[in-house]
């Protein structure tokens, strides 16, 4: 049976350090949030159009 003081020090070891992710990892991250706001910017398009255009009555 191990001490509580000595897991708890692997876990604050083991914390001290972030997950390193590799840079296809962060392309596809970048790359979902540019998807996402492409997606936005089309939907606001087509909502806002008619009130631009003079359609809106």
């Amino acid at each position: 049976m191990s001490s509580p003081s000595s897991s708890a020090g692997r876990d604050e070891d083991a914390r001290a350090e972030p997950p390193r992710r590799g840079p296809l990892a962060w392309a596809v991250f970048v790359v979902a949030i540019a998807v996402v706001l492409a997606v936005m910017a089309g939907c606001m398009t087509v909502m806002y159009a008619p009130v631009f255009s003079g359609l809106g009555g």
